[in-house]
């Protein structure tokens, strides 16, 4: 019999048929058979990811969206000494994108604040201190304030208490006195009625 290639399965005289040698193909990717030189169709490219655009056998370019993106996420705090770093992740092939972030800018410190530190550090910071500490003495704060509020709060109630009880009591021994003298008018009406009869 007589046959094209290794991968024919039809002789070329009688027409016979045979199981023919499987095609031969270096990759996924390859499109022509070693042996018969026989294109295919379907090819397996390989991929990193999803986003991936190169198949890593062939090199053969696809065409992908870009990248989707969370939101950024702080991995490292800046400080003034160092930068921060802040991540990315895309949904699709979990790949992460990183940005640095700036260093934080120094506080400038108020200069008269410093004069003074540095004055009270020195020899005079003990007259200086001194003299605080007396005026500090010598100032009411705010607690000793509150307390005298309260006791003379304190003592204006307890007064008008007392006034009010006074008051009570007057009116009180008012009351009783009148009604001794309306009993006694009472009594003088009776033993004079008592006199005319016995009479």
């Amino acid at each position: 019999h007589t046959y094209a290639n290794a991968c024919d399965n039809t002789c070329d005289e009688c027409g016979a048929t045979r199981v023919p040698a499987a095609h031969e193909y270096d990759s996924g990717c390859d499109v022509d058979c070693n042996v018969c030189g026989m294109e295919r169709l379907e090819l397996t490219h390989t991929y990193d990811n999803a986003c991936d655009a190169n198949c890593n056998v062939c090199d053969a370019e696809r065409s992908v969206g870009s990248h989707s993106y969370g939101s950024w996420i702080v991995t490292k705090p800046a400080t003034v000494e160092e930068t921060g770093l802040k991540t990315r992740t895309c949904a699709y092939c979990g790949h992460v994108d990183e940005k640095e972030i700036d260093k934080l800018e120094p506080t400038e410190e108020d200069p008269s604040e410093g004069e003074q530190g540095g004055s009270n550090s020195g020899s005079d910071n003990g007259s200086d201190s001194g003299n605080s500490s007396d005026n500090d003495s010598s100032a009411p704060s705010t607690d000793d304030a509150t307390a005298t509020e309260e006791s003379s709060n304190t003592v204006v109630i307890i007064a008008v208490i007392a006034a009010a009880a006074l008051v009570i009591i007057v009116i009180i021994a008012i009351a009783a006195k009148g009604k001794k003298a309306k009993k006694s008018k009472k009594n003088g009406k009776k033993s004079n009625t008592k006199g005319k009869k016995s009479k």
